[in-house]
């Protein structure tokens, strides 16, 4: 069905109220979805939460609202467990 081909899902940036709506399965991992929401938003984009956050001011982690309400870090959870619960995805600083 179509509907196994594609799973649009809306990302937004921390500070921008415009967002933009992406394939998920146009993706292969979270390397090449990280690639492209960086340049799309003009911002290196970090999988998981670690880092000084005064020495990357232009670092976003990347995060996803799963099915149960809860955001969590893109990185901390299997690729395909993130392409089944994720709802919306957040860029935050």
């Amino acid at each position: 069905s179509s509907s196994s081909q594609s799973r649009y899902v809306k990302v937004y940036k921390e500070g921008n109220f415009i967002g933009r709506k992406i394939n998920l399965f146009a993706f292969n991992n979270f390397e090449s979805l990280a690639a492209a929401l960086s340049d799309m938003f003009d911002t290196a984009v970090r999988l998981d939460g670690e880092g000084n956050s005064s020495v990357l001011r232009n670092h976003h982690t990347l995060k996803f609202l799963d099915k149960d309400g809860h955001w969590m870090v893109a990185g901390d959870t299997s690729w395909n467990n993130f392409l089944s619960r994720a709802q919306r995805l957040r860029l935050s600083s």
